[in-house]
């Protein structure tokens, strides 16, 4: 999961194009799959589901930094099964819930 802070609609304007430029990014790949998007309480979050979370983040990263140069975002993933996430950027970041 990708996730910005958005607290207003031009923002959520702004940020909604990203999950159809991954969607673009990642074309028919089988192993990834940009399921949509949830935006509420100045959060905006993307989800995406694959069985190669790091790999995937990276090529989501750099799409992101293509676009977006700079922008602040959050990223963890969970397996299906489970219920805590890993959390994987920034670096420092030691835990991941979703808000």
């Amino acid at each position: 999961m990708i996730e910005f802070e958005s607290s207003t609609m031009e923002s959520f304007n702004e940020l909604q194009p990203l999950e159809e430029l991954l969607r673009s990014g990642f074309g028919d790949d089988p192993d990834v799959l940009v399921d949509g998007h949830d935006f509420g309480t100045g959060i905006f979050n993307i989800f995406i589901h694959t069985n190669t979370p790091e790999p995937t983040f990276e090529k989501t990263l750099a799409i992101i930094e293509g676009a977006r140069p700079g922008a602040e975002l959050r990223a963890g993933y969970r397996d299906f099964n489970e219920d805590d996430y890993v959390p994987l950027h920034p670096q420092s970041l030691e835990s991941f819930e979703l808000r």
